[in-house]
């Protein structure tokens, strides 16, 4: 089968976007993935046997455009015509499009062409992107209010084939509010892939100075949503009892420089290391080298139907966590005994507190650490959570 999968943003690094399409081609299928261009890529390319094809439109344009989506056709109709195009070159038989933005114009394609349509729903976007920083800032406060994203949602997943969602929680709210046919809905959590996140996988010469740290591990988006404003001021109380700490921000993102900014503020600039963005490979290795992670995400309507995919990487890896205490994450670390949770906005000195406890019991890391490990091996690793996905593409 000819799966075209069309994305909005950049390609790679996504790393659910490959493991999809990956499996997919594995399992005998091929895999055409249309997205925006960067500056570096080519126009075509051959990725690990995904066939990729790129827009002439930029991703720092595109993403500017979505949040004209309500006001202006510009952004749906240009995108119509790129995955009309697409579908008629590739002769493609089923759409599988990630995230919501880029429904509307699969739809018509799919209504033009006859052919089937899937919406891989990657979080609770219509939640999501109201707290993003695109319509909460300056005058772009003024465009929430021509947004209307849980409509637009809703006419967009009744006229899908197949919705996948990251959380039974998700799909059950989605189920609910939008009067959806559950048996056209799918459960396939971000895990990670067990392939990579392997210990016997990790270069310890790529870090190979960790061992002189304390290391406390963030991976992932930089933004302001992920709380790291809440850590960095915490630093030097930290270092009072623990002299070789390190925070290490594996990662990449606009709030990147506020961060940069925070911790010369503090004066704990020595004691945060900025590693910027990294292939999924080379991440594994980045947490093996650290001594826990943490989750310090901040509090919005749609969050507690998401966990992310970083908790299960930093498990996979046998380290114990620190989370934000929202619902899944509190469900998944208190039914694995693999770390602790915290208020970082109301209560950030939690941190603190369980920081120092790890360090200085190192039994009680290691073990809680091999806990979330055995529960990443037995359930939450992409190699189980995929099947869904498989069965379907065997069928349809």
């Amino acid at each position: 089968m000819r799966i075209g999968m069309i994305l909005d943003n950049v390609f790679p690094p996504d790393d659910r976007v490959a493991k999809e399409a990956l499996t997919l081609i594995d399992n005998g299928h091929e895999v055409y993935l249309l997205c925006y261009s960067n500056n570096n890529q080519p126009k075509e390319e051959n990725w690990k046997g995904i066939k990729i094809f790129r827009t002439d439109l930029k991703f720092s344009i595109g993403k500017k455009l979505v949040a004209l989506l309500f006001i202006l056709p510009v952004f749906r109709w240009y995108w119509f015509s790129q995955i009309n195009r697409f579908v008629k070159k590739h002769k493609i038989d089923i759409l599988h499009v990630h995230d919501l933005p880029l429904c509307k114009p699969a739809i018509m394609v799919k209504k033009r062409w006859n052919i089937k349509l899937i919406c891989d729903m990657h979080e609770d976007f219509a939640d999501w992107i109201l707290n993003t920083p695109l319509y909460n800032k300056g005058v772009k406060k003024l465009l929430r209010y021509f947004q209307n994203w849980k409509d637009y949602e809703k006419e967009s997943l009744r006229q899908c084939d197949l919705i996948i969602g990251v959380s039974e929680l998700l799909i059950e709210k989605m189920i609910k509010n939008y009067s959806l046919d559950a048996s056209k809905v799918i459960y396939i959590p971000n895990t990670p892939d067990l392939s990579v996140f392997d210990i016997n996988n990790v270069y310890l010469s790529a870090t190979s100075n960790d061992n002189e740290f304390y290391t406390v591990i963030y991976s992932g988006m930089v933004d302001e949503l992920r709380g790291l404003q809440y850590v960095i001021p915490l630093i030097p109380k930290i270092v009072e009892k623990i002299p070789d700490f390190r925070l290490l921000i594996v990662g990449s993102g606009r709030f990147l420089d506020n961060l940069k900014s925070l911790a010369v503020l503090n004066n704990v600039e020595k004691y945060v290391h900025f590693a910027g963005f990294q292939p999924i490979e080379k991440l594994a290795t980045y947490i093996a080298s650290s001594k826990v992670g943490i989750y310090p995400q901040k509090k919005y309507k749609g969050i507690d139907e998401t966990i992310p995919t970083k908790l299960f990487q930093y498990c996979a890896m046998g380290i114990p966590v620190i989370s934000s205490d929202h619902l899944l994450p509190r469900e998944f670390i208190t039914s694995n005994n693999c770390g602790f949770l915290v208020n970082f906005e109301n209560s950030p000195e939690t941190f603190i507190d369980n920081i120092v406890y790890l360090y200085d019991n190192e039994e009680i890391r290691a073990k809680m650490g091999l806990n979330g490990k055995e529960g990443v091996l037995k359930h939450y690793n992409w190699q189980a959570t995929v099947k869904p996905l498989i069965n379907y593409y065997s069928t349809v």
